[in-house]
């Protein structure tokens, strides 16, 4: 087979195995082994998926990995039974997909209501804006008839709608001839 292990090796380690009735055996609980660590990885992964950020699942499902293989191949060498991590391994794997992808569509869809919320917010605010700008008067000076005072305003609205006009500015100056 190869150059670092010859098949005279191999020959030796069955007959070794053989003569001391070491065999890697299949008992007849590995497939209820096997499907209770299923489910108890497909509730496990559910719930911190669920109340998890997405870094601590990440982390959860790499680490998940690696346990589910490598405690299969220390069983394998400890107790020589074998019990296959192939299906806990899908589903984790599968778990994890199907609510990430959940969990995603629910994050969007909630993104989806605020944007609306945020919408419908900002024509209410315009509107708003609209009637307070049409409160004041468009017609300056007020009084025409007389020419003693003089009034000049400006106005800029806040960008949000208050009891208050900010800033608004008017200067008021008397004419001192008229009266002298």
């Amino acid at each position: 087979m190869d150059a670092l292990y010859p098949g005279v090796e191999i020959h030796a380690s069955v007959a070794d195995n053989i003569l001391h009735s070491v065999f890697i055996n299949r008992p007849a609980w590995a497939k209820a082994a096997e499907l209770l660590v299923t489910l108890c990885v497909g509730v496990l992964v559910s719930l911190v998926l669920t109340w998890g950020r997405a870094t601590v699942c990440l982390i959860f499902l790499i680490c998940g990995i690696f346990i589910l293989w490598f405690s299969g191949l220390e069983i394998l060498k400890m107790e020589n039974v074998f019990l296959s991590p192939i299906y806990p391994l899908i589903s984790l794997g599968a778990t994890f997909v199907f609510l990430s992808l959940l969990r995603f569509r629910l994050s969007e869809k909630q993104a989806l209501q605020i944007t609306k919320e945020m919408e419908r917010i900002d024509v209410e605010l315009n509107l708003a804006r609209e009637i307070q700008m049409g409160i004041l008067p468009k017609v300056f000076p007020p009084f025409p008839e007389h020419d003693e005072f003089d009034i000049f305003a400006y106005l800029i609205p806040a960008k949000a709608v208050g009891g208050d006009l900010s800033p608004v500015r008017s200067v008021c100056r008397r004419n001192l001839a008229h009266l002298g």
